[in-house]
């Protein structure tokens, strides 16, 4: 699953910065969102633009990405580094920064509240809104526990997991981890 469709969507957003812009919106539509709907909703941001968006942070994001008052990451970058990048995107946390890290670079991962909950994590463990100096610790403290699972482990497991969740929309993990794929490449 993850070998296979994290290199296809890297490769396809490192292609230019749209794309770029398109993951990282991609991972901003998943908060707070049955994983199955995601598809159709980005369908309906890709036809329709800022209008299609279902709310302000989701407008926010959209906003700051594409009026260029955020810079997208490059694909030179260190991955803490891209990290970092996203934290600036408004209605970015670190757990979509994780997840947009391992996306675009096969680092990192996603502790979004199923993995927090499977690992027995405060749900708030990972929140951004404190003095810079305690989201620093807690930055180190999200790439350490990713580097401890490892990123192939945390998209698998957790494809897995929603797949297991929802059986009548998902026939198994790949289905779950492909419709990354399709959702971002439009296919």
């Amino acid at each position: 699953m993850f070998q296979v469709d994290q290199p296809a969507i890297a490769e396809y957003a490192w292609s230019t910065p749209r794309h770029v812009a398109e993951v990282i919106m991609f991972a901003r539509l998943t908060i707070r969102r049955h994983f199955f709907v995601v598809p159709s909703v980005v369908a309906a941001v890709r036809e329709h633009g800022y209008v299609a968006l279902p709310d302000s942070s989701s407008r926010a994001t959209y906003n700051s990405l594409y009026s260029g008052s955020v810079a997208p990451p490059h694909c030179a970058d260190d991955p803490q580094v891209i990290f970092r990048k996203c934290l600036q995107v408004p209605g970015i946390g670190m757990a979509k920064a994780g997840f947009i890290v391992q996306m675009l670079t096969g680092q990192c991962g996603c502790l979004d509240t199923h993995n927090l909950k499977r690992f027995g994590l405060d749900a708030n463990l990972f929140r951004t809104d404190a003095p810079w100096s305690k989201v620093e610790k807690r930055l180190n403290l999200y790439w350490a526990i990713c580097e401890s699972h490892g990123s192939a482990f945390l998209w698998d497991s957790w494809c897995e997991l929603i797949a297991g969740k929802y059986p009548y929309h998902f026939v198994d993990a790949e289905a779950v981890s492909q419709l990354h794929v399709t959702a971002i490449l439009g296919e």
